[in-house]
C-alpha cells in the first residue's frame, strides 16, 4: 500500500449525487480492503435494527450533508492528512483521512476518491466515516446529533437509541434501516471513549 502524508490536503470533491454511480463501482475494492473495522459490520437481522430516526451526525460532521470543504470551513486545516492507494485498487482511486485534535477530542473523517479520466480530475466523496476519541465531553466535537457524548454510559445509549443493537462487554453497535451504523466503545469503568459513524454506501 502507498500511504502519503500532507500538511495541507489537496483540493477536489464532488457531491454525493454525482458520485453515486461512478464512485461505488470504482472504489468498491478500496472500501473492502482498506477502511478499518468495525465499519463493515454484517447486515443486522430485522430484530436488531434500531427503531426511530437514524443518526447522521457525529463530531459536528454530517455524513449526508457535509463536504470536505464545508468541514474545513468550520474546523480549519487538519492536523494530520493521509492518502492511501494500492495496486489492488482501481487505478487513480483510494481513500483519505483527515484528523483534528480540539478540546480534548481527536476527530477523524474518512473519504474515498477516484480519478475521472475524461476530465483528468480527482473526484472526492463526502464524508463516509467519522470517528471521535476522548475521555470526557468536548462540546460539539464529542457528541452525536442526538446528544450522546464521550464520557456517557450505556444507560444514555439506550435512552437515546433504544435496546436494539449488537453488544459485547466493551462495545455497542447500532444499525438503522438505512444501514447507517454507529459503533460505540467503552472504557473498563463503563464510559464512552470512542464512537464511529459509518454511512452506508449501498
Amino acid at each position: 500500500m502507498n500511504l502519503r502524508r500532507f500538511d495541507c490536503p489537496p483540493s477536489g470533491e464532488a457531491s454525493r449525487s454525482h458520485l453515486k454511480a461512478k464512485l461505488t463501482a470504482a472504489v468498491c475494492a478500496v472500501l473492502c480492503l482498506c477502511l478499518q473495522p468495525p465499519i463493515f459490520a454484517d447486515h443486522f437481522p430485522p430484530s436488531d435494527i434500531a427503531i426511530g430516526k437514524a443518526e447522521h451526525l457525529l463530531g459536528g460532521i454530517s455524513i449526508h450533508n457535509d463536504t470536505v470543504a464545508s468541514v474545513m470551513v468550520r474546523m480549519g486545516q487538519p492536523d494530520k492528512f493521509e492518502e492511501s492507494t494500492s495496486r489492488d485498487y482501481p487505478l487513480g482511486s483510494g481513500e483519505r483521512r483527515y484528523e483534528w485534535n480540539r478540546d480534548g477530542i481527536r476527530l477523524r473523517m474518512g473519504t474515498e476518491f477516484y480519478t475521472d479520466k475524461k476530465a483528468m480530475t480527482l473526484v472526492e466523496s463526502p464524508p463516509i466515516v467519522v470517528d471521535i476519541w476522548g475521555q470526557h465531553g468536548g462540546g460539539k466535537l464529542g457528541i452525536t446529533g442526538s446528544g450522546l457524548s464521550i464520557g456517557d454510559g450505556l444507560a444514555k445509549v439506550k435512552k437515546l437509541y433504544g435496546d436494539r443493537s449488537q453488544t459485547d462487554p466493551h462495545s455497542v453497535t447500532i444499525q438503522w434501516k438505512d444501514e447507517t451504523t454507529l459503533s460505540i466503545d467503552f472504557s473498563n469503568d463503563g464510559h464512552i471513549t470512542h464512537m464511529q459513524l459509518f454511512a452506508s454506501q449501498e
